[in-house]
């Protein structure tokens, strides 16, 4: 417990620094390096990190797709939003059809070397949590205080769930997947994400002096821990499925980048699914 709070507190001092400059090119930069690394720990799990067709192409992939809303290329068709949106979208989806391109081309040219369900789970999860990094860069750019309810929430729910389920837990959540779990946590985890949102609207109320609706906060606060302890059930029954403890080994206490933000990532993800949903509503409506 000592090395995990320790390590917590590293952290949170290497994380404050580089929320505050998130309006610099130092923001995506940090998020491009942790997906990297969360592609590096994607291959480890799956056992392909030695087949350097299949691990370069990945990590290359997981680092490009979280810079591209900050892409120079992207400039000149940013005189609207709408402009820079459509083609932050369509980088992205180039960017993924290569990447399944090159990577299931591999599963031809080298078939007898590694199991096709091996790549199959590489793909996915690199996919996955690729356009979750994504999605925090964007969640940044289009709501510049805000995107820190995607912390905040994910953060409350696991805090209050552990001690939730500590002082009440008595039903198993999910056993297979997490044995600790619990309802009683579960349902914690969503009070306190709810709290968290009524807190940080406090902040930014009393302290910045805008107008915060904290009703909405609250409704937001119940479906963003509810997809933040799906996100860490889901990385739990990959693990599961290869046998290991964690992804990684970054963070002593606490393992590595999956292991950490996993919750942060499903929540984030879920964030760019409402960003995108919304332009291509605005697009709809306005037309191109």
């Amino acid at each position: 417990m000592k090395t995990r709070i320790i390590t917590a507190i590293v952290g949170l001092v290497v994380l404050f620094p580089v929320l505050y400059f998130a309006n610099t090119p130092v923001f995506p930069a940090a998020v491009s390096l942790l997906a990297g690394i969360a592609a590096y720990e994607i291959v480890s799990c799956t056992g392909l990190k030695g087949k350097l067709y299949i691990s370069i192409p990945t990590v290359i992939y997981a680092v490009v797709l979280p810079a591209v809303p900050r892409v120079p290329v992207l400039l000149p068709f940013a005189s609207e939003s709408s402009d820079a949106g459509l083609a932050t979208l369509a980088l992205t989806v180039l960017l993924t059809a290569i990447y399944a391109l090159v990577i299931f081309s591999s599963n031809v040219f080298f078939f007898e070397k590694f199991n096709s369900k091996d790549l199959g789970s590489t793909f996915l999860l690199t996919v996955f949590y690729s356009f979750a990094f994504l999605g925090l860069v964007m969640a940044q750019m289009a709501f510049p205080t805000e995107y820190l309810l995607i912390f905040v929430g994910a953060w409350m729910t696991d805090t209050a769930a552990i001690f939730g389920g500590k002082l009440f837990g008595k039903h198993k959540l999910c056993p297979k997947l997490s044995p600790k779990k619990t309802v009683e946590g579960a349902v914690s985890g969503v009070v306190g994400a709810v709290v968290g949102f009524f807190v940080f609207g406090l902040v930014v109320d009393l302290g910045f002096h805008v107008h915060v609706n904290y009703l909405l906060y609250a409704l937001i606060a119940i479906p963003v821990s509810v997809v933040s302890q799906i996100g860490d059930l889901a990385a739990s029954a990959f693990k599961r499925t290869y046998g290991v403890k964690d992804y990684g080994k970054l963070f002593p206490g606490h393992g590595g980048i999956l292991d950490r933000f996993d919750s942060i990532l499903a929540v984030s993800l879920a964030a760019l699914i409402g960003i995108l949903g919304l332009e291509i509503l605005n697009l709809l409506q306005f037309g191109v």
